[in-house]
């Protein structure tokens, strides 16, 4: 009669990736871009920016939800900024009386400066390269797959704000022409 017998473990071989260029440049840039977003925000509305993890702020209900986005496009890379924030909580951060349009307008163009400083960023070009700046429009935009990204938050007078910088591979079938078309 056969009997139990105690078997070796069997583990599977770890899978060998190779190293993604992408997310090693995220990775070396990530306090870097966490940083920049603060200052410029903060030189944006004359105030000091706390950085933080993603997880220190606190979650926005979608319908209370502002966002805006901007791309940024290059020869190999695409950097794509998102923010996000509490409407309410932006609201406090411009005097009584000002229209939603001109908030609205004012976030979008907190994404365009924070996009510049990034792409102003020596350590930022040498690792993708010179990218341009599209026309930053509201409502969030979606990284693609296989884009690699950093997330953040900062609390700047009492409002917070998320945001998140992914970089991918620029879309091989566009010409350089579409793509910088595009961004005009």
């Amino acid at each position: 009669m056969p009997t139990l017998q105690e078997t070796p473990e069997i583990r599977p071989l770890p899978i060998a990736r190779p190293p993604c260029p992408i997310e090693s440049g995220m990775r070396r840039l990530a306090a870097s871009l966490t940083r920049t977003a603060a200052e410029t925000a903060g030189a944006f509305f004359c105030s000091q920016a706390f950085p933080g993890s993603a997880w220190e702020a606190p979650r926005i209900a979608e319908k209370e939800t502002l966002r805006c986005s901007q791309k940024n496009i290059g020869e190999k890379y695409e950097l794509l900024c998102n923010l996000t924030a509490d409407k309410a909580g932006y609201d406090t951060l411009f005097p009584e009386g000002v229209s939603d349009q001109l908030k609205m307008d004012a976030y979008c163009e907190l994404a365009n400066c924070i996009c510049g400083s990034i792409l102003a960023d020596s350590a930022f070009s040498e690792e993708f390269g010179y990218l341009i700046p599209c026309v930053p429009c509201s409502g969030a935009a979606r990284p693609a797959a296989g884009s690699r990204t950093v997330r953040g938050s900062l609390r700047l007078a009492g409002a917070w704000i998320h945001f998140s910088f992914a970089v991918q591979e620029a879309v091989p079938m566009l010409s350089a022409a579409a793509r910088y078309s595009a961004a005009a």
